[in-house]
C-alpha cells in the first residue's frame, strides 16, 4: 500500500430538486495493492459497476446516480423537505481483482443552496474516513429539517425532524437524550461522540413505522399520529446497537441489544416491572426468530445475574474493557463466557447450559431455573368486539414491541381519545386485546374500572363505567398469563 497521503477521493454533488447525485471518484495507485490486474468501482448496492483497469496512474471516474424514492430502511428516499440519502446508494465500493478492499477515503458532499445534516452537525461537507465502507454506511440528510441538539456528558445528539412542530421536536430530543443517558450509564462510552437522529413523517399514510442505524446516524419513520416518545422507545434497538460491534450467532447480534433496548424503554416509560417479563413472554411464541431467542436468553441471564448482585450490562461493560481486546471484536457466546464467569461462576454455568440448548427453545425451562412459574389460563372464548363496546372503544391495535394497546377510534361520549396508549387496566398490564378480557373477567355492566394510559406523552388515569359485557366475560388464551402468576 502507499503512504499516508494516498487515498480514494470522491466528490458527490446532490441535486435535490431532480433527485440525482453526480459523483467524481479519483483513485491513486499508491493506495492499492502492488499486485493487481483490475480495479472495479461498484455502487448503488452493486447494481452498477465500472472498470478502471490496472490503475497505473491516478484515475478519475465520473458517474451519475438517479435516486429512487422508497420509504424503506437502507434506501435513499424523498421526504417533504428534501432527501434522506443512504451513502451506499452513491458512495462506491472498490474491488481489486474481484475482492472488496477497505481503503482510506475522503468524501466531499455538495448540496448547492440546500442544507446538509450529518452526525458531524449541520453544514459539515468534508469527511475523512479509514475506509469508503465507513462513508457508504452513513446516511446524509439534505433539505430543510428542524434541528436541535442535546449534550450528554461529552457526547452530542443532533436531533432533527420533518413534518413535526417545534414542541414535538423538543419532546423527541428530551426523550432521546434520556434514553441515550440510560444506555450510556449501563454500557459505558459508545463508539461515537456525535450522533444524528432524524424523525421523518411518512409520505404515505399506510407506511409502517421503522427505525434503522447507519453508522453514527439513526433514522425513524414515525406517523404524525403516534406518541413520539413511545415510538422512539419502542424502536430503541438501533441506538443500543451503537455499543455492539456485531455478534455471532444471530441471537447475540440481534436479540441481546433487543433485550437491553426493551428493558431501558420500559423503565423510561415508567411501566410496571412485570411489563418486561410480559414482553419477553410474548416473544416465546416466536422462538425460531433470532431476536426472540436472544431476548429470552438475555432476560434469563440478566435475571440470574441480578439475583446475585450483578447484571448483564455489567458483563458487557467488563467485556468491552478487557486489556488487549479490540473495540471491533465480535461478541460470541465463547467470548462472553469468561466475562460472565469473572462476575459469577454459577451464572457462567447457567449461561452455558442455556445457550447450549437446541434452538428454538421455550421460556418455561428458563423461568423454572429462575424460580418463577407460569401457568396457562384457558377460558371460554367471547367476542372481543363486546369488550371494546363496553369500554366505548371502536377499534384498537397492539403496539409493536411494547406491552400497550393503541386506541384507533372511539365511540361518541367515550372517556378515551384516538391515539391513547392503554398499558394497564385494573392493575393488569395490557399487551394484546385479549388481555382486556382477562382484566375484566370478574366485572359486570355498570362497574367502574381504572385504566392507566399515555395521552400525548402524559400519563393519565381514567375511571370508566362499563357498558354491556358479553355473557361469558372470558377469552381463550394462546400464551401464559404472566401478570397473574409470575412470582419469584
Amino acid at each position: 500500500m502507499g503512504g499516508d497521503g494516498d487515498r480514494v477521493c470522491a466528490i458527490a454533488t446532490v441535486d435535490a430538486a431532480r433527485g440525482t447525485v453526480q459523483v467524481l471518484v479519483r483513485v491513486e495507485p499508491g493506495v492499492l495493492p502492488s499486485e493487481r490486474s483490475e480495479v472495479l468501482l461498484s455502487w448503488a448496492h452493486g447494481e452498477h459497476t465500472a472498470s478502471l483497469g490496472a490503475v497505473e496512474e491516478a484515475v478519475e471516474h465520473h458517474y451519475a446516480v438517479t435516486l429512487v424514492s422508497r420509504e424503506a430502511p437502507g434506501q435513499s428516499w424523498r421526504h417533504a423537505a428534501g432527501w434522506h440519502l443512504s451513502g451506499a446508494s452513491f458512495v462506491p465500493e472498490v474491488l481489486v481483482d474481484g475482492q472488496p478492499l477497505d481503503l482510506p477515503a475522503t468524501l466531499l458532499v455538495e448540496v448547492g443552496q440546500d442544507t446538509l445534516f450529518t452526525s458531524a452537525g449541520p453544514g459539515h461537507r468534508l469527511f475523512d474516513a479509514p475506509s469508503l465502507t465507513r462513508l457508504a454506511g452513513e446516511s446524509y440528510e439534505v433539505g430543510g429539517i428542524m434541528m436541535t441538539r442535546r449534550e450528554i456528558d461529552e457526547d452530542t445528539l443532533w436531533v432533527g425532524a420533518t413534518g413535526r412542530s417545534d414542541g414535538e421536536l423538543e419532546v423527541a430530543a428530551d426523550t432521546l437524550a434520556s434514553l441515550y443517558r440510560r444506555v450510556h450509564d449501563e454500557l459505558g462510552d459508545g463508539p461515537t461522540a456525535s450522533l444524528l437522529v432524524v424523525l421523518h413523517a411518512p409520505g404515505d399514510p399506510e407506511s409502517r413505522p421503522w427505525a434503522e442505524r447507519s453508522a453514527s446516524s439513526l433514522t425513524f419513520l414515525v406517523p404524525p399520529s403516534d406518541d413520539i416518545g413511545v415510538r422512539i422507545a419502542g424502536a430503541l434497538r438501533p441506538l443500543v446497537q451503537l455499543w455492539f460491534a456485531g455478534g455471532s450467532p444471530a441471537w447475540v447480534a440481534e436479540g441481546l441489544p433487543e433485550y437491553l433496548a426493551t428493558r431501558v424503554a420500559l423503565e423510561e416509560l415508567d411501566l410496571p416491572s412485570e411489563a418486561l417479563a410480559r414482553t419477553v413472554l410474548g416473544h416465546s411464541t416466536q422462538p425460531a426468530n433470532p431476536v426472540s431467542s436472544g431476548l429470552l436468553t438475555s432476560f434469563c441471564l440478566d435475571t440470574f445475574l441480578r439475583e446475585r448482585g450483578s447484571s448483564l450490562a455489567a458483563v458487557l461493560r467488563s467485556s468491552s474493557t478487557v486489556p488487549g481486546r479490540s473495540p471491533d471484536a465480535v461478541l460470541t457466546v465463547e467470548s462472553l463466557l469468561p466475562d460472565v464467569a469473572a462476575i459469577s461462576p454459577a451464572a457462567a454455568g447457567y449461561f452455558a447450559a442455556l445457550a447450549g440448548e437446541q434452538e428454538p427453545y421455550g421460556i418455561d425451562p428458563c423461568l423454572e431455573r429462575l424460580g418463577f412459574h407460569a401457568e396457562p389460563a384457558p377460558f371460554e372464548a367471547a367476542p372481543l368486539e363486546n369488550f371494546r363496546a363496553a369500554l366505548g372503544i371502536e377499534a384498537w391495535s397492539a403496539l409493536e414491541r411494547l406491552p400497550m394497546l393503541r386506541v384507533n377510534s372511539v365511540s361518541e361520549g367515550s372517556a378515551f381519545e384516538t391515539g391513547d396508549l392503554l398499558w394497564q387496566m385494573e392493575a393488569v398490564p395490557l399487551a394484546v386485546p385479549e388481555d382486556v378480557a382477562w382484566a375484566l373477567r370478574g366485572a359486570a355492566a355498570g362497574d367502574e374500572v381504572v385504566v392507566e394510559l399515555r395521552r400525548r406523552g402524559e400519563r393519565v388515569t381514567e375511571r370508566v363505567t362499563l357498558g354491556e359485557l358479553p355473557a361469558a366475560a372470558s377469552i381463550a388464551r394462546t400464551h401464559h398469563s404472566v401478570v397473574e402468576v409470575l412470582e419469584p
